[in-house]
């Protein structure tokens, strides 16, 4: 089974279905995310998001209070269990790859457009999927910009859930075309929202204004973190250490002397994002009545 964050609470995948996970061996799932702040990094957002992986471990379970050694049973709402056997032990990266997108199948877009296609128009409404930035090739984008007919264009709903980032300037190019040529913009984000993809949301609201609003839910870090850096394999244990080298401040704008030349080009002021939260099932419909002028 598969564990992920839905709604701002953790939900067991099974097939198709996720299910609200409401205890684990009779501790609340409220008392064992509490029991992990102290050891996971990140603002809350980001800490229910890793709060996943750590409900599937039983050695998280056993440091937060889960009594060891026995049965893993995860109470369900609608009073369904399912029980696992915490000797019987799988890789974790294949369901919990290191960029999770948060959707029940890891190897797969829940959001994606038909086709797969980076963009749809459809009666004036264009809507665009942009599901990771890192491996997003520029030539997409120019190439998606110079086909779009603009006359025909009244609203854009641009839907960055999920995306855990990568490299915003590929939306540069855009963010002005949005600027230029749409009345309206909706940004669709979720818990599953990260780095790149946070400030690719920022630079959309700050040049549009009122003109832009962002549905879904919070995103899984705040404007100010940090990035780059690399990963380290420590001999003795084996484990794999990640470090940032630097700090990125999307809050007040205001780079220091760790800030990539290239980041601080761009960097704004964009102080809170105002997201208008609802359930997954509604984020698409209000985004695409707000676009259209409804």
């Amino acid at each position: 089974h598969r564990i992920i964050l839905r709604g701002g609470a953790p939900v067991l995948v099974q097939g198709t279905v996720t299910r609200p996970i409401l205890a684990v061996n009779d501790v609340p799932v409220s008392q064992l995310i509490d029991s992990w702040q102290r050891v996971l990094a990140g603002n809350p957002a980001r800490q229910r998001v890793l709060s996943g992986i750590m409900l599937a471990w039983p050695e998280a379970l056993a440091f937060a209070g889960v009594v060891g050694g026995q049965a893993v049973t995860y109470q369900l709402d609608g009073g369904a269990d399912v029980v696992c056997d915490p000797n019987a032990r799988l890789p974790a990266l294949p369901l919990f790859p290191v960029s999770d997108t948060g959707f029940p199948r890891p190897d797969e877009d829940a959001h994606s457009l038909a086709s797969g296609a980076l963009y749809d128009l459809k009666q004036g409404l264009l809507r665009i999927r942009i599901a990771e930035l890192k491996s997003l090739d520029q030539r997409q984008v120019d190439t998606m910009i110079g086909q779009l007919p603009t006359l025909e264009c009244k609203g854009a709903v641009v839907d960055l859930r999920g995306n855990p980032g990568g490299d915003f300037t590929k939306m540069l190019p855009l963010v002005d075309w949005l600027d230029r040529h749409v009345d309206r913009c909706a940004v669709l984000v979720n818990e599953y929202t990260f780095s790149a993809a946070i400030v690719a949301t920022v630079l959309i609201t700050h040049r549009l204004g009122q003109r832009a609003h962002v549905f879904g839910a919070e995103m899984g870090d705040d404007l100010q973190f940090w990035a780059e850096g690399g990963t380290l394999d420590l001999d003795q244990c084996g484990a794999a250490l990640r470090y940032s080298t630097a700090w990125h401040d999307w809050k007040t704008g205001q780079p220091d002397h760790t800030t990539p030349t290239e980041i601080a080009t761009h960097m704004i002021a964009a102080g809170p994002v105002e997201v208008v939260r609802m359930p997954e099932p509604e984020q698409l419909g209000a985004a695409c009545a707000f676009a259209l002028g409804a």
